[in-house]
């Protein structure tokens, strides 16, 4: 099934003999069918039994192998069929040809599915079309149409600051809807310039793992939680947490830095914008805490310039701490998201920090 488009025929009469399998009572003994064949091919957490519904896993498993003609073009057969089949062109531009083997005939079938499927990731941005590819999270169309024109941006690099690694904000404001210019400011850009690459998007991830060809791992925070970690480095503990404002996509870090004996030796808040989730509102905790020992002692990209930069301590580790228990740097988030302003201070906190974790102390009767 993971190299031929079995026809839909087949796989009807194979979903039969199952199906009778599970219902019949016995040889020659006709069961009662409880539950219509589609419906158990639905995941169990929709109520479904999981079974596959093989015409979908079928083109799943050739999607899989023509995804791996895309991401590892150097490989054998992908410069084999490259060399027959589409010498001068990509693979989603490839022809069916005249007389192609049935191999190539199923995989190149899957063209449709992969392009929907795949998005990019913005590195360099120098193998991105701003108007041909999908490269913005969340856009509800599939490629931008409705735009101003502007000759000189054709490739996302065009929107990028090479001095700085950063948006260029009024080109993008200049070029774009306000909406769409908000979703582009609000993709991460590492501080390492990297490749380019391709990823799947969550729609049809989730479609391909109800088909049975992919699995869609989704992590789940309980309430009261949250993504807390801590780093040490030579008897030096940061702990870091963030807060975030869904309203206007503001999010703050709150740092709290702690020697062996518990004695604070500087707390430190810093203010971002146009951050998309809050998921990402941690990556950019994370990386501050990073960046702290070297600047002032100092989901995607941000995990990229974590783990360049993790690199210059002689030993760091990561550590989830409940929120419950990592209190006082989620407290230096929350007020600075509140009051809108940033700090580092040495050997403390500021009072304002101080009266909050006082509130949220427990009082017991005397």
């Amino acid at each position: 099934m993971a190299c031929f488009l079995l026809p839909k025929s087949l796989c009807a009469k194979l979903e039969g003999i199952m199906s009778k399998f599970w219902w019949q009572k016995g040889r020659g003994r006709k069961g009662i069918y409880w539950c219509a064949w589609k419906d158990l091919c639905h995941l169990k957490e929709d109520g479904g039994l999981g079974f596959r519904d093989l015409a979908k896993f079928n083109i799943t498993l050739l999607a899989k192998q023509g995804c791996r003609l895309v991401y590892f073009p150097d490989s054998l057969l992908a410069r084999v069929l490259k060399a027959k089949y589409y010498p001068n062109l990509n693979f989603y531009k490839a022809r069916l040809g005249n007389l192609p083997l049935l191999t190539w005939k199923s995989v190149w079938s899957t063209r449709g599915l992969l392009e929907k499927g795949l998005c990019w990731r913005v590195g360099r941005g120098d193998q991105i079309s701003v108007w041909d590819d999908l490269w913005i999270s969340g856009n509800e169309v599939d490629k931008l149409k409705d735009h101003v024109n502007n000759g000189n941006i054709q490739l996302v690099s065009d929107l990028i600051e090479d001095s700085n690694r950063a948006w260029n904000s009024t080109v993008i404001f200049h070029t774009f809807k306000a909406n769409v210019a908000r979703k582009i400011l609000q993709i991460p850009l590492a501080e390492i310039a990297h490749e380019d690459f391709q990823v799947w998007r969550e729609q049809i991830i989730r479609h391909l793992s109800e088909w049975g060809g992919m699995k869609n791992e989704k992590r789940i925070f309980q309430p009261g939680e949250s993504l807390q970690q801590d780093c040490q480095n030579g008897g030096v503990k940061i702990h870091f947490d963030a807060a975030f404002n869904h309203q206007n996509y503001k999010a703050t870090s709150g740092l709290l830095v702690r020697d062996v004996e518990g004695e604070i030796l500087a707390s430190k808040s810093t203010i971002h914008t146009d951050i998309a989730t809050p998921f990402a509102a941690e990556a950019h905790a994370g990386l501050d805490a990073i960046k702290l020992d070297r600047d002032k002692l100092a989901i995607g990209a941000l995990i990229r310039d974590i783990q360049q930069k993790k690199n210059r301590f002689v030993e760091i580790g990561f550590h989830f701490i409940p929120k419950s228990k990592n209190t006082k740097a989620y407290e230096i988030a929350k007020q600075s998201l509140l009051r809108e302003e940033s700090f580092y201070l040495e050997k403390g906190v500021p009072d304002y920090i101080h009266q909050a974790w006082e509130s949220k102390r427990p009082r017991f009767p005397d």
